[in-house]
């Protein structure tokens, strides 16, 4: 192989890894973004099966049923299968994400008032 084939060779592999390199970077923010998705509707999933739950054991004629209202992040915990995913960061009444989006708990008080979780907020 001569010198100026082997030159080829390193520019064609540079030229491969410079439009590489940012669909690899733009894969893993969008990865990033799927996974905070998924974690957020997971947890609205949880706080509607609560809720559900209650109201189900206020109409049932036994009134055998789950009693823990989700106020928190501790009770809301009790509701997601594995727990609370790594990722997210719970404190008091405030989630936040791997991504720095935020949302907030809106404690459930009676089988008439369900617990809900606030939108996401923008990432910051």
């Amino acid at each position: 192989m001569t010198l100026f084939e082997l030159i080829m060779v390193i520019a064609i592999i540079a030229i491969l890894a410079s439009v590489a390199v940012p669909k690899f970077l733009d894969t893993t923010s969008e990865a990033v973004e799927a996974r905070v998705n998924n974690h957020y509707h997971a947890i609205v999933a949880a706080a509607q099966i609560a809720y559900q739950a209650h109201r189900a054991a206020q109409l049932s004629a036994s009134g055998s049923g789950d009693a823990t209202f989700i106020k928190n992040c501790q009770s809301l915990e009790i509701y997601l299968q594995g727990g609370m995913p790594d990722e997210v960061k719970c404190n008091g009444k405030n989630l936040t994400f791997e991504d720095g989006r935020k949302a907030k708990i809106t404690q459930e008080e009676s089988v008439s008032n369900a617990a809900t979780i606030s939108t996401l907020s923008t990432p910051e």
